[in-house]
């Protein structure tokens, strides 16, 4: 099967350091020379739709672009923080620890980190329930968002 140079067939199922298959290079190419497509830019034309390496994205807001829930969140965090030294109590500190400990440790590390995002362990569905409540109430998004950003960054870090 020929096919005419700056065309593809289907979709491309290789990167740039691979020789494409066969039948996917124009048939010159395959008769007079070992050159990979990849090194002839010229020869194997992108197109302007969709590619498997780039996701279509899907149009979002102003108010979500600029993650405007965020940015309230942080401005009641930052204006609470301004306002606690003139509500000082011990109480006040103590409760802040156990919080931390709460949200942070059980919450995001245990829940979100481990649990949820890895499956370090099993537990019970509200075991699982309590973990992701927790590490909601620490003020780092929904579990569902919190895990797939996470397992992406562990895809690229590693």
């Amino acid at each position: 099967m020929s096919i005419p140079i700056g065309c593809t067939a289907g979709p491309s199922l290789f990167n740039s350091t691979m020789a494409p298959p066969e039948h996917s290079r124009p048939a010159e190419l395959t008769r007079t020379s070992h050159i990979i497509a990849a090194e002839q830019p010229q020869l194997r034309r992108q197109s302007n739709k969709r590619r498997a390496d780039k996701p279509l994205q899907p149009y979002r807001s102003l108010a979500r672009r600029l993650g405007l829930g965020t940015i309230i969140w942080f401005s009641i965090v930052h204006a609470g923080a301004l306002a606690a030294p003139f509500f000082f109590t011990w109480k006040a500190v103590g409760l802040f620890v156990v919080m931390y400990w709460l949200t942070g440790g059980l919450g995001i590390y245990l829940g979100y980190h481990r649990l949820l995002t890895h499956g370090s362990f099993q537990t019970y569905r509200p075991v699982k329930w309590f973990f992701a409540f927790l590490g909601g109430l620490a003020g780092e998004g929904s579990a569902v968002i919190w895990v797939a950003n996470h397992r992406k960054h562990h895809a690229h870090s590693e």
